[in-house]
């Protein structure tokens, strides 16, 4: 029971408006906002029968797996708004709002990776786009390679041989 307080507290943390349409996976005739997991958490507590046990088990599970797809329907409806709000025209064609509302576990959690993946690629490509358009800076030249080297030494350059002197010495 612990887990699925957790999970609701984080699928309250969600904004409501990323929610409101989803359908109940556990309960299809329902919208999944307004089922009310407390009663059905004292419904299904631990009986004194086995058999009462494995019911909540499954029951319990059951409202896990509702929960998280709740919460994935919310999460895509998000990344959803947000490409739409912050990066207009790049929405790919297979992906709507409306399409959010399937009930199937598989199908909500390809749409969702598939979300990810497009907007991770759109954000590369902006990233791409906004660099070739950054006019490129001339990179700092070292202090040393802007003076002109001394060909003769003097008192105040004696500290080591100039190039000449070098490549003199060495022939």
């Amino acid at each position: 029971m612990h887990t699925l307080n957790r999970i609701a507290e984080l699928y309250l943390s969600v904004e409501i408006k990323y929610l409101h349409r989803c359908h109940s996976w556990k309960f299809p005739d329902k919208i999944a906002t307004d089922v009310d997991i407390n009663e059905l958490l004292q419904r299904y507590q631990h009986g004194k029968h086995e058999v009462d046990n494995q019911v909540s088990h499954i029951v319990l599970f059951e409202l896990i797996i509702d929960r998280l797809l709740l919460i994935l329907h919310g999460s895509w409806r998000y990344l959803h708004e947000m490409q739409t709000n912050i990066i207009p025209n790049t929405i790919d064609s297979a992906s709507t709002v409306n399409q959010q509302s399937s009930l199937s576990v598989g199908l909500v959690v390809k749409k969702y990776w598939n979300k990810l993946l497009h907007l991770s690629s759109v954000l590369q490509q902006h990233e791409n786009d906004r660099r070739q358009t950054r006019p490129a800076t001339a990179l700092p030249r070292s202090k040393s390679s802007l003076n002109t080297e001394k060909r003769c030494q003097t008192t105040e350059t004696s500290i080591g041989p100039c190039q000449s002197c070098l490549k003199f010495q060495q022939c």
